[in-house]
């Protein structure tokens, strides 16, 4: 009698375990296109404060975070297909033209104040733009004005 309880006891926590692990293989397999999220996010880390960003031609309304701009989210960015973003740092850097890719979105966890369980897409791009070159010319020294001395009064 005692042999046949701890007998279900196992086969029931066997048949739980199994269910527990092809729900969650089923949940994790989920990549969200069948339920609709085709919504994503960009953010870009860099080198310079305030850039100005463009997502394939068109400028991109950026949050900034952190007391010194360097990182840039672009919010509600569709994630199923290719970008091109465009990194403008100002006259003292050269502009920086990357590629984002479908793939290169990835799902994370969102940490919030009341520690809950947020997911998201996003793709995180770290971008470091060079100063630009200098312009040098031959430059020609300033004309000296003639003296003549005829000329004093």
């Amino acid at each position: 009698m005692k042999r046949n309880i701890i007998r279900n006891r196992t086969l029931l926590a066997t048949v739980a375990l199994v269910f527990a692990l092809f729900s969650t293989n089923y949940a994790l397999a989920d990549d969200g296109e069948s339920a609709g999220v085709t919504q994503g996010s960009i953010k870009v880390v860099s080198n310079v404060e305030y850039p100005m960003l463009s997502l394939d031609g068109n400028t991109a309304d950026a949050e900034f975070e952190g007391a010194n701009g360097k990182i840039a989210i672009i919010f509600n960015v569709d994630r199923t297909v290719a970008h091109t973003l465009i990194v403008n740092g100002g006259d003292d850097f050269e502009t920086l033209t990357v590629k984002i890719k479908k793939r290169d979105f990835k799902i994370i966890r969102i940490r919030t104040s009341k520690r809950s369980r947020i997911y998201r897409w996003r793709a995180t791009k770290r971008v470091i733009l060079k100063k630009a070159k200098k312009k040098t010319g031959n430059k020609k020294a300033p004309k000296k004005p003639e003296y003549d001395p005829d000329d004093e009064d």
